[in-house]
């Protein structure tokens, strides 16, 4: 089976309860998922992508593992309003990281931001936030990072005296791309994650057509995809478009690609009636 791979461009945000919105449909250990099938359920995803809110999307639609992302800490939004000091720590194979020290009622923590492209710089940032038993702790830490004797790979990595309370995303430093959340706000779990996802992902779309063409796109997805799901594993936001045949689903994706501008943020894969629009945060 033959799979034409053509890498993309860009990228979101809004917030929806996933869980509340999925709670009385079939739950498999931690994953939900189910797709939608045409009709309303296609009328409920164009009106989320135009909308660029996930909140319009139906729960039987959505794919998510909802225990991956979980935020324990004390902090939600403005987090960097309690920072003592940052550094930048040394990059590992193709990710920027960030190290910040958070003070909060008396409490020391660690906040560590990774960024594994230009897009996160833009909008949102993988990120961790640990909590430390002493600020000893902490300068123990800032001593090593003076001597270059801190190198991570992820932003999950432990530190000594310190535990990991949360891993999720963070709202970094530009609003524009963000409609419903300030810079510096932590998202709260999965379906947060996934709110801000894919409302940064419909944005992208949309701002990369003009208006007759972004009409034209909905109108070819209506017009002649008969199923779909969106779904969220780790950090790969995934639309998957079902079609009758090849020959539509190479109409749409090669339509897609005509327009969005490419590098490796978005990869649009094509295979046997089905174009895959997946986004990587």
């Amino acid at each position: 089976m033959g799979v034409d791979i053509l890498y993309l461009g860009g990228i979101i945000v809004g917030y929806f309860n996933i869980i509340e919105s999925l709670r009385d449909k079939h739950i498999d250990e931690d994953m939900l998922s189910v797709s939608g099938v045409n009709g309303n359920s296609i009328d409920s995803l164009l009106k989320a992508l135009n909308k660029m809110d996930a909140k319009y999307l139906k729960g039987s639609d959505v794919k998510v593992d909802t225990e991956y992302y979980f935020n324990n800490s004390p902090f939600s939004r403005d987090v960097l309003s309690y920072v003592v000091k940052w550094e930048d720590l040394p990059s590992y194979s193709g990710k920027d990281f960030k190290i910040y020290h958070l003070s909060y009622r008396g409490d020391d923590y660690i906040l560590v931001c990774e960024y594994a492209n230009i897009e996160e710089e833009d909008s949102l940032c993988r990120c961790a936030i640990h909590s430390c038993s002493s600020k000893d702790d902490v300068d123990a830490i800032w001593d090593d990072i003076s001597k270059g004797k801190v190198h991570i790979i992820s932003a999950n990595d432990t530190f000594k005296g310190c535990e990991i309370i949360s891993i999720t995303f963070m709202v970094s430093k530009s609003v524009k791309m963000i409609p419903k959340y300030k810079s510096g706000t932590i998202l709260v779990d999965s379906s947060d994650v996934f709110g801000a996802m894919f409302s940064k992902a419909s944005l992208f779309i949309k701002s990369q057509l003009p208006s007759s063409r972004y009409d034209e796109f909905i109108s070819k997805l209506k017009d002649t995809c008969i199923e779909y799901d969106v779904s969220l594993e780790r950090t790969t936001l995934e639309f998957s478009f079902r079609f009758n045949s090849k020959v539509e689903s190479s109409m749409l994706g090669n339509f897609v690609v005509s327009f969005i501008h490419t590098n490796d943020f978005c990869k649009i894969v094509q295979f046997d009636g089905y174009v895959l629009i997946k986004f990587f945060f």
